[in-house]
């Protein structure tokens, strides 16, 4: 299992606004630069981000992109499933009814449920505020 290159930028621009002031939009441009991460790739991504609610877009003359809810509420696992859909390390791990057809009876689907446990209570406890610990934004 790898997070994609998306996703990495997606933690990056989050984690990039989560340090800025709430009410300051930051251009898109800015985001990108301070990420390392081509603009336009950057876009859809702050798109997707947005319509689950993890950013904001702002038009007109203050626009730009700010965090939509503080950065205490937002954490690792709602910005991986905004770019890459329900957490599942194997299809055993689905929430879809019959994915595997081996699953009734498998030794290693309690193996699988596990590490899918671990591995989402593990980026939901990662909240932006907690990576970047205390007097690390301006918020």
């Amino acid at each position: 299992m790898q997070i994609n290159r998306g996703t990495e930028y997606a933690i990056r621009a989050a984690l990039f606004l989560a340090r800025q002031k709430a009410d300051t939009p930051v251009m898109l441009a800015a985001v990108a630069e301070a990420i390392g991460a081509p603009a336009n790739y950057l876009s859809n991504i702050l798109q997707a981000l947005a319509r689950f609610q993890i950013v904001q877009s702002h038009r007109g003359a203050r626009r730009g992109y700010t965090l939509a809810r503080p950065r205490s509420e937002i954490d690792l696992l709602q910005i991986t499933e905004a770019l890459e859909g329900p957490l599942a390390v194997n299809c055993c791990s689905t929430s879809q009814e019959g994915a595997c057809p081996m699953s009734e009876g498998c030794p290693i689907t309690a193996v699988f449920d596990d590490l899918q446990s671990y591995i989402r209570d593990r980026l939901a406890s990662a909240r932006l505020d907690v990576l970047l610990g205390p007097g690390r934004a301006e918020q």
